[in-house]
């Protein structure tokens, strides 16, 4: 009887590993998966932000246009200057104690 007690600790042994590789693979094949649809949904967030960058260098530069600037400062009754007088220091000291 003792054999046959060596061949049923043989096969419980190999169904013991072969289920503990199963799970293991298993586990491994379910955090691939969450991998990539973490993967994929950030990498929409970039396709997102890289959007939202784009619209926000467009209005950037449009409120940046020479046209925007000029027509901002009609709306603040700013007038345009004929002559422009430079003032310069008449000595080296600015400031006394």
């Amino acid at each position: 009887m003792s054999c046959f007690f060596c061949g049923m600790k043989g096969t419980s042994l190999v169904v013991v590993i072969t289920i503990l590789i199963g799970v293991a693979y298993l586990m491994q094949t379910n955090i691939t998966s969450t991998k990539g649809y973490q993967i994929h949904d950030l990498q929409r967030q970039v396709t997102e932000l890289q959007e939202a960058n784009t619209k926000l260098n467009l209005n950037y530069v449009q409120l940046q246009s020479m046209a925007n600037i000029v027509n901002g400062a009609s709306k603040t009754d700013l007038v345009p200057i004929s002559r422009v007088e430079v003032i310069s220091p008449a000595g080296s000291v600015v400031a006394m104690r």
